[in-house]
């Protein structure tokens, strides 16, 4: 009886210290820590030329202060020391009105990629539309608006398309492969059978996310769509946990921040 008191005294108690340890980082370091997330991808429309084409995927940077920006020179410096060949961003540089313009495009030019560098806005980006344009523009970025690119490699193409969150319109299908930039989630439900493959962000993974039971914090246009990603109607989505929480949001859960690097197979 006496051990089994001990066993059951000790699985306690590393139960109660993980809890700690759990709660520490939650409430600690969630909200800005970040990794790389690495996947790969393979579609038969794909063009072979792409094979190990990459594609780093930012999204939700959400700058507020300058010790925001701090931080995302951090991160694109580890950027820098990965290997990439294209760069897109899914929206939401700032969260209110931009600050220290000339140094975050400073920043965003450090970003080198051989194969373009490609944004849409994000819904907070919206309030200062021109500007935020202007410093994505000044930092090396082609902001899409409902518009498309051809990405040329390798005697190869496909077709990369912008879709803006002003009008949320229908895409147009296309002919060959076609990736599409869309900073709501839930504009897939529309999208699907029009594009192979989607890469959205704003709804930070669902912010609090549990495996069985989903995201605790939803928010519009991310409702359907919002952790992970989905395959429906030959189509496939990917959600950025993003780079940063909205700052009304102090810890995550089960959705770190995130940096997802694609490579083409």
């Amino acid at each position: 009886m006496k051990k089994k008191k001990i066993i059951r005294t000790s699985i306690l108690a590393i139960i109660v210290f993980a809890l700690v340890l759990f709660g520490g980082y939650t409430c600690l370091f969630s909200r800005t820590h970040y990794s790389f997330t690495r996947m790969t991808y393979s579609n038969g429309l794909l063009p072979d030329g792409f094979k190990n084409f990459k594609i780093v995927d930012l999204s939700d940077i959400h700058i507020t202060t300058s010790k925001d920006i701090d931080r995302f020179e951090q991160i694109v410096d580890e950027i820098e020391d990965q290997s990439y060949d294209m760069v897109v961003f899914t929206g939401d540089l700032y969260e209110s009105k931009p600050i220290e313009d000339a140094r975050v495009q400073k920043i965003l030019k450090k970003l080198q990629p051989g194969y373009g560098k490609f944004a849409v806005l994000g819904d907070e980006d919206h309030a200062h539309a021109e500007e935020v344009t202007n410093i994505l523009n000044e930092g090396g970025f082609e902001v899409l608006n409902n518009s498309a690119r051809t990405i040329h490699y390798r005697n190869s193409s496909f077709t990369l398309y912008g879709q803006s969150i002003s009008t949320q319109e229908e895409i147009p299908t296309f002919d060959g492969f076609a990736l599409t930039l869309s900073h709501y989630p839930d504009s897939f439900s529309q999208n699907k059978g029009h594009t192979h493959l989607q890469l959205s962000g704003h709804s930070n993974g669902g912010t609090i996310w549990f495996p069985g039971i989903g995201p605790l914090v939803k928010c519009n246009n991310a409702t359907t769509y919002n952790h992970g990603s989905y395959t429906e109607s030959g189509s496939e989505l990917i959600v950025s946990n993003g780079v940063a929480p909205r700052h009304n949001y102090h810890f995550k859960v089960l959705c770190e921040n995130e940096i997802i690097i694609i490579t083409f197979e």
